[in-house]
């Protein structure tokens, strides 16, 4: 009878040790991928490129718990959240960055710990198609806190960002929220910088600028028409000689810009090339000192 009870005691004690360890480990193993904000600097990733961008989602309950209010900035109101519609999953919300961009870390304000197994996923085109999405970081266990930063191993380049909610329960084993079989988020943040040269093909680059001056239009115009103009630099424009006849045919284009500038009209070069052709030297030195300091453009000549 005493070895019985020494037996149940050994093996209740074994027991519980075992169930002891199997409570700390998942939490241990899931520390390892993540950390709460309260002691994260998120400026070591960068900005929050997520902010007011187009999110999409894969349902919602309800349009009071759309994808757009997982990019408002509203990481505590229970107003402004996603919330998937009711069923067992998989749920996903993707945000749509604008731009390529680098991106090194998201931060995921969960409603619950409802969340049995996700993933961070990225694309660069297309992410209505699944095969355009590549895993960046996969969890199969509960998030570890309500607020979640999860920084990359390596940074990505992406356009698209999403969280991919694989599987969930109706009950919150930590009870901060009612059972209830849906999944849901305050907030979605992305991490990292945008690609400064890239320049999408459908923006409107002239959108909201400053539209320039009748007369400068016109000075463009006449460069863009006249042949032998390769270059436009602050302190004038650039000519090159072309045909190769000397020093009157050169000017004869230089005046020619400065006339056409003048009268608002083009001025074939020959009609220039032809007068100064008829007059002697004298003309010519009359032509320098007129070419001085005056309002019209500089213009500065390069032999090819």
């Amino acid at each position: 009878m005493k070895f019985r009870k020494l037996t149940a005691s050994l093996l209740s004690v074994a027991l519980s040790g075992t169930a002891a360890i199997s409570a700390v480990l998942p939490a241990a193993s899931m520390a390892v991928h993540a950390e709460e904000t309260s002691s994260t600097d998120m400026s070591q990733y960068g900005t929050n490129l997520a902010l007011n961008k187009t999110a999409t989602a894969s349902s919602i309950e309800a349009s009071s718990v759309a994808a757009s209010n997982a990019v408002d900035g509203d990481t505590t109101s229970h107003s402004s959240r996603w919330g998937s519609n009711v069923g067992n999953g998989p749920d996903w919300i993707y945000i749509d960055l604008a731009k390529p961009s680098t991106v090194k870390a998201v931060r995921v304000f969960w409603e619950s710990y409802k969340a049995t197994s996700y993933k961070i996923q990225y694309a660069t085109e297309n992410p209505g198609a699944e095969a355009s999405w590549k895993d960046v970081k996969v969890f199969n266990a509960r998030p570890t806190a309500l607020t979640e930063v999860i920084p990359f191993d390596t940074p990505v380049n992406a356009r698209y960002i999403r969280l991919y909610i694989g599987s969930h329960t109706s009950h919150d084993p930590q009870n901060t929220v009612d059972d209830w079989n849906t999944v849901s988020i305050f907030e979605l943040e992305v991490y990292g910088e945008i690609d400064a040269n890239y320049q999408d093909p459908n923006e409107n680059v002239a959108l909201n600028k400053t539209e320039l001056p009748i007369r400068q239009k016109q000075q463009i115009l006449l460069q863009q028409r006249h042949s032998t103009v390769i270059h436009q630099v602050p302190a004038g424009v650039l000519l090159r000689q072309t045909d190769r006849t000397g020093f009157m045919s050169i000017w004869a284009k230089k005046w020619t810009y400065r006339l056409s500038v003048f009268t608002g009209k083009h001025v074939k070069p020959i009609t220039i090339l032809f007068l100064l052709q008829l007059v002697n030297i004298q003309l010519k030195n009359l032509l320098v000192k007129m070419s001085g300091p005056s309002s019209m453009p500089t213009m500065a000549v390069q032999q090819s």
